[in-house]
């Protein structure tokens, strides 16, 4: 996987584990599989965020989400 795809992926993991993990603390269900998939989030945007800041730092997150978009949509 390429590092870019990796970014984007850890954004949309993020984006709908947070509500998981709300719903799943209102309702008092178990919390460790909803967490273990945030914290696969989270490494999914530092790995490529950290290994070359140029290009994936938060300033370019746009740039590469809008490439990633395009060449998932033909």
């Amino acid at each position: 996987m390429d590092l870019d795809t990796m970014l984007v992926v850890g954004f949309v993991l993020g984006l709908f584990s947070i509500p998981a993990i709300l719903a799943a603390w209102s309702e008092n269900r178990p919390l460790y599989f909803r967490l273990s998939v945030l914290a696969l989030a989270l490494g999914f945007i530092a790995w490529p965020t950290l290994r070359f800041p140029a290009e994936y730092g938060p300033s370019n997150w746009v740039e590469v989400s809008l490439t990633v978009a395009a060449r998932i949509i033909p």
